[in-house]
């Protein structure tokens, strides 16, 4: 019997693997304090409670895309309908039943 040594190509002793881990980190759906979502917070602030006026008025005054659904709708109601939902100090006061426009109010008024 031929008693072999197992070397390992990098040198030195043979050492476990270690498994990293690594934990993956959630952003958030929106940041709050982002450019786009502070125009939202002032709208709001304004009196704003449509999403969809919020949007129209994205669309007018900051720039917003004004890319548009078939429906006539901005695209941009989707991520600001998910931010007014984000945010704890808000509920849905009012949906429409065609996903039209959704209406916001402040929770602890």
């Amino acid at each position: 019997m031929v008693d072999t040594e197992q070397l390992s190509l990098f040198g030195g002793e043979d050492e476990p693997i270690e498994e990293k881990k690594t934990e993956a980190k959630v952003a958030p759906i929106v940041e709050r304090k982002s450019t786009g979502w502070h125009a939202v917070d002032i709208l709001l602030e304004n009196g704003l409670q449509s999403a969809r006026e919020i949007s129209e008025q994205l669309l007018r005054d900051a720039g917003s895309s004004e890319d548009r659904y078939v429906t006539g709708k901005p695209r941009v109601f989707v991520k600001v309908c998910r931010y007014l939902d984000s945010r704890e100090d808000l509920t849905v006061l009012e949906a429409k039943e065609d996903k039209s426009d959704r209406v916001y109010k402040a929770k602890f008024v």
